[in-house]
């Protein structure tokens, strides 16, 4: 980072030397170059910075959302809190599909293949939450390893 900041400052200082010397065009057209090459140098890096600093704030969320949710039901968790789990990871996995489509298409595949959106009644085991929970979970857990 501060080796990235010096070379900022080094390029602006050539930059307004420019403006205060009297150059040939050769020389100009280089230095137009270079500030060009500069920008788009830029411009890469606070891209990848805005990237990063998204994907740690997604980090922080799933790390924030794994808190409020116990590690695993105990036979005393009800169904209808099991299912607030499953439903608040399967969310989160849908706000932030475009950074992990496969970890969405999973929990689609998952809620799908138990049928849990299609069950409006008690009739759903709750061995059957537990492991979508279990499974859901897992996928948020993914998302929050930090590197």
């Amino acid at each position: 980072m501060v080796v990235s900041i010096i070379g900022l400052l080094g390029s602006v200082a050539s930059i307004i030397s420019l403006f205060y010397q009297k150059l040939s065009k050769m020389t100009k057209c280089f230095h137009i170059v270079y500030l060009l090459i500069i920008f788009v140098i830029c411009g890469f890096y606070l891209k990848e910075q805005y990237e990063n600093k998204k994907i740690k704030d997604i980090e922080l969320q799933a790390q924030e959302i794994l808190k409020k949710t116990n590690d695993t039901p105990t036979p005393f968790t009800s169904d209808t809190e099991i299912c607030k789990w499953i439903f608040e990871y399967y969310s989160f996995l849908e706000k932030h599909s475009d950074l992990y489509p496969k970890s969405f298409e999973i929990a689609n595949k998952i809620l799908e293949a138990n049928q849990i959106m299609l069950h409006n009644d008690s009739l759903l085991s709750s061995y059957i939450l537990a492991d979508v929970n279990g499974k859901l979970r897992g996928l948020v857990e993914g998302i929050a390893v930090t590197k």
